[in-house]
């Protein structure tokens, strides 16, 4: 086996903590629309990693009212995400350590790397920004960018 030179992270929840703004997110989005008694965070939970319009179809059992979850629950994490995600304790320092140790660093995620939409843009690259960390990384893959998500291999050979 060759030499390790390169690093691939996932980012929700590994790198950065978005699990609270994502559960508020999830809430705000299912207000009006689902049951009053479900436990979003119970869900979150139990369907991590499975990317967030699949969950929405599985609790709506319709396509349109999925899409109008997904919307809402969109539009609500990232305006949350300024306020709500950070990174872990001692990633930054991890990150730079890697580089400096010559390691090439990427991200594959199940968010989107970068979308636009009516409300402006988003994506990790986003919240990397944000947090100064764009030029550490020298690729990310989001969901939009492979033929089929994690946990196929896809993201990992795209990257």
């Amino acid at each position: 086996m060759g030499k390790i030179s390169a690093v691939l992270f996932d980012y929700d929840d590994t790198l950065a903590a978005t699990y609270s703004p994502r559960v508020l997110a999830a809430e705000k989005a299912a207000d009006g629309l689902l049951p009053q008694d479900l436990d979003m965070d119970r869900v979150m939970r139990e369907w991590a990693g499975r990317p967030q319009m699949e969950i929405f179809k599985d609790l709506a059992g319709d396509d349109d009212l999925a899409k109008e979850l997904f919307d809402r629950y969109t539009a609500e994490y990232w305006r949350l995400s300024p306020t709500h995600v950070k990174l872990f304790p001692g990633i930054r320092e991890m990150l730079e350590t890697l580089r400096s140790r010559g390691f090439r660093l990427g991200i594959v995620t199940s968010k989107p790397r970068l979308l636009k939409n009516d409300d402006g843009p988003f994506g990790v690259e986003l919240e990397l920004r944000r947090m100064d960390l764009m030029s550490t990384f020298d690729v990310i893959v989001g969901w939009e960018d492979p033929d089929e998500p994690k946990p196929a291999p896809a993201p990992i050979l795209f990257a």
